[in-house]
């Protein structure tokens, strides 16, 4: 039987070849090595606070991470919030963490976090601490309207 403008009622057959034996088993193989990878690949949280030799907490630090042992980790730095706090998934390992503060002060501490995650991570950072603006104002001495009015006063 034809149809109109020359289109068949027969439908095309198509075969469908059962998979090889081989095939199955290394997707088999693939399927179980992959889960095993993710079974060891453990994950912990190190968290804490970026602080001044002064105990305040320093914000908007990055927060660099060096791998001792474990990784890899991706090649990028967290910035500390406005209470100093961060928190950082990283694989299971020892690694240090670095904090690079906007005034220039710096610290750094080694974290094993190779069994579970690390809740107090603090980071203390030396230097001024300090933001560039309050360091040029202490080089400048004393506001010049404090010097005005003690002139003011003497004339």
């Amino acid at each position: 039987m034809t149809l109109s403008a020359g289109v068949s009622s027969r439908r095309a057959h198509t075969t469908r070849r059962a998979p090889r034996p081989a095939t199955i088993a290394v997707l088999l193989a693939v399927a179980v090595l992959g889960a095993g990878t993710a079974c060891t690949a453990a994950q912990h949280t190190i968290s804490g606070t970026v602080r001044g030799t002064d105990d305040r907490p320093r914000e908007g630090c990055a927060i660099v991470v060096g791998v001792i042992s474990g990784g890899p980790v991706p090649e990028i730095a967290l910035l500390s919030g406005q209470d100093g706090t961060y928190a950082w998934t990283l694989p299971a390992g020892e690694y240090t963490l670095t904090a690079h503060c906007p005034s220039g002060a710096s610290g750094e501490i080694t974290v094993d976090a190779t069994l579970a995650n690390v809740d107090a991570a603090d980071i203390v950072v030396e230097g001024d601490g300090l933001a560039r603006d309050q360091r040029e104002e202490q080089r400048q001495g004393p506001a010049q309207g404090i010097a005005s009015a003690t002139n003011a006063g003497n004339a």
